[in-house]
């Protein structure tokens, strides 16, 4: 029993943490993305 709450509590700590990383990609590739956008603009 006590191994079926670690692993669920495990479980959900990744979630939260594939989540908050997955969320920080996401704004890394918009903001590559959005300079791409101004540069190819300038030149």
């Amino acid at each position: 029993m006590l191994v079926y709450w670690l692993s669920f509590y495990f479980i959900k700590n990744s979630e939260v943490i594939m989540g908050t990383f997955g969320y920080s990609m996401m704004a890394v590739v918009a903001s590559l993305a959005m300079i791409l956008i101004l540069v190819s603009n300038i030149f």
